[in-house]
């Protein structure tokens, strides 16, 4: 099997993801102890969209070689891919590459890991994502939208602040990604909140502060952990992460770091474990009911009083961290390894 991912961003990331699916497929084929081509996907390569012709194939790719070492590869003749993910796409247009990518692949009958539909478009509409898993019961934190089509007065925002409890707000566009234009703001700083909202001229939320800021294992004031949901037939908390900062806004761009999420999860206890594993797993199942489930899902969780709560829902997350359950240190596990199987066989 071809197992292709699409990007145009940062080459960086594409290094990071590529590297753990190669440690993944030569670690779970020497534990099972069954050749690659009869295990998870055979190759794996990481190719722009300006390299895949009209008949979605590729000449060019890059991929990890014996030695574990990032190579540009040119081939002879051009390969197609079996099962395609599309992942670090250019974050301002974002969306709409990943609709006309999905669109191209699905009329070549290519297999796809996270193919763009009514799920996706439910993550990336932030309010509609906390409009659905409020509708069903999982924690979120009290959101409002402002329309760019209807300004909001100083007196509706003071409403609206009356209403959040935290004494923290996150002003942020509805269809963002990656933390950009993401502005945290003290409830107390009403004059500014107002003055900057009203300079966007895009739909934005306003969300209330949820988390807590510190945590035995963690040395940085704020973190989010990111699970890694992954499908075959069910869900399961598979992997992830911590993202780690020095600011409230905790993203990449905002430098905070990605750290083992075993550091931290030592300092819960196992119910609390449990609790967010079945938290982030229902709020994937909630997003895609009706839709055909991406095979990865980013869930991005904070902690309050013992209680998770959801604040993103990524379809085209980063691939790295660790296993949660056990010592494993691969950071896909076999459910994914079955989904994509099944997602190529067409069972799924």
């Amino acid at each position: 099997m071809l197992y292709l991912i699409v990007f145009n961003a940062s080459l960086e990331n594409l290094e990071d993801t590529l590297y753990y699916f190669h440690c993944d497929i030569r670690e779970y084929n020497l534990k099972n102890g069954i050749s690659t081509r009869d295990a998870l996907p055979s190759f794996v390569f990481g190719v722009l969209p300006s390299c895949i012709d009209k008949n979605l194939k590729f000449k060019k790719a890059f991929y990890f070689n014996k030695k574990d070492n990032l190579e540009e590869i040119e081939f002879d003749s051009p390969l197609k891919a079996d099962i395609v993910h599309f992942l670090f796409l250019n974050p301002f247009q974002e969306s709409r590459l990943h609709r006309l990518l999905s669109d191209s692949f699905g009329k070549g009958k290519i297999a796809m890991v996270n193919p763009y539909n009514r799920g996706v478009l439910n993550c990336e509409s932030k309010f509609r994502t906390y409009e659905i898993l409020k509708e069903n019961n999982i924690p979120v934190p009290l959101c409002f939208k402002i329309s760019k089509f209807n300004k909001i007065g100083l007196n509706s925002l003071k409403e609206i602040l009356e209403d959040i409890k935290s004494d923290g707000i996150f002003v942020q566009p509805e269809h963002g990604t990656e933390g950009i234009d993401c502005r945290f703001f003290k409830k107390s700083e009403i004059e500014n909140i107002f003055e900057y909202i009203s300079n966007k001229n895009e739909d934005l939320i306003i969300r209330e502060k949820r988390g807590s800021t510190r945590r035995a294992g963690l040395g940085a004031d704020f973190f989010v952990l990111r699970i890694n949901v992954t499908y075959d037939g069910v869900y399961q908390a598979d992997s992830g992460y911590v993202m780690q900062g020095r600011e409230e806004v905790v993203s990449a761009i905002r430098k905070a770091e990605k750290k083992n999420i075993n550091e931290i999860l030592n300092s819960f206890e196992k119910e609390e474990i449990d609790c967010i594993k079945k938290t982030a797993c229902e709020s994937t199942e909630k997003i895609f009911q009706g839709s055909k489930p991406s095979l990865l899902i980013g869930i991005d969780v904070v902690v309050e009083d013992n209680i998770p709560y959801i604040i993103d829902v990524n379809p085209r997350p980063v691939v790295v961290g660790s296993r949660i359950i056990g010592n494993n240190k691969i950071s896909l596990g076999e459910n994914f390894g079955k989904g994509v199987m099944q997602r190529w066989n067409g069972k799924i």
